[in-house]
């Protein structure tokens, strides 16, 4: 059972690479904007239900909902949505392959925002552990 984590991470990643591969072939019949779309409005439902099963299982009740909340969750879900149209727009231009080898430089990316913006140390550790995700 400790192990659980690993066949979840190899289950994820496989499932990742088959959405981005499915996205691909839907772009040149919707467009960049529009498989984004259908990949965010069909995973919608499954977000709800994904917070109802945790709010279910912790019993915590949803965070409060301000305006500063609000406005970083839809600058987070605009970001989110434009670098997934450009995911497939670069999918579109360039082979699949590469797009993969770009896309795995987000986690060097998100811990220099992090550090930037968040002022969020990194430990040495953190920084292996950073560097093997992009490496494998």
């Amino acid at each position: 059972m400790s192990f659980l984590w690993v066949v979840f991470t190899l289950l994820g990643a496989a499932g990742q690479t088959a959405r981005n591969a499915m996205q691909r072939e839907l772009t040149p019949r919707l467009g960049a904007l529009g498989a984004t779309l259908v990949r965010f409005v069909f995973g919608f439902p499954f977000a709800l239900l994904f917070l109802g099963g945790v709010m279910t299982v912790t019993r915590a009740p949803l965070p409060a909902i301000t305006g500063p909340f609000l406005l970083w969750t839809l600058l987070g879900a605009l970001t989110q949505i434009a670098a997934t149209a450009l995911m497939l727009k670069t999918m579109e231009r360039r082979s699949f392959v590469v797009t993969v080898a770009y896309l795995k430089t987000e986690p060097l990316l998100v811990a220099a925002m992090g550090l930037l913006v968040l002022h969020d140390p990194l430990t040495w550790g953190m920084a292996l552990a950073i560097l093997l995700a992009m490496a494998g």
